[in-house]
């Protein structure tokens, strides 16, 4: 089963903004998340901004307070190259 995840946010004057991920388990200990953001400038008169990413999750099944994960993003603007991070979450 996927979770389907959505958000609005408006700042009065200054922006909107509209999320949308899907969260899909791929295996009992790995789940894969793929988003769409898009912020709307009200005041500025600049351009909306469309970015994506993709985020994959691995919980160790021995040690179920640890997990890795590793995201690439990027943005439909001019000369701003793709991003990507990976790390280590343990729980305490």
């Amino acid at each position: 089963m996927a979770k389907v995840l959505a958000d609005y946010s408006d700042i009065e004057d200054v922006s909107k903004q509209y999320n949308v991920a899907v969260v899909v388990p791929v295996a009992k200990s790995t789940k894969v998340a793929l988003g769409l953001n898009t912020l709307d400038p009200d005041a500025s008169g600049a351009d909306t901004v469309q970015e994506w990413y993709a985020n994959v999750t691995y919980k160790f099944p021995a040690q179920k307070n640890v997990s890795l994960f590793a995201e690439i993003g990027d943005t439909d603007e001019d000369d701003v190259d793709m991003g990507y991070l990976a790390g280590l979450r343990i729980k305490f």
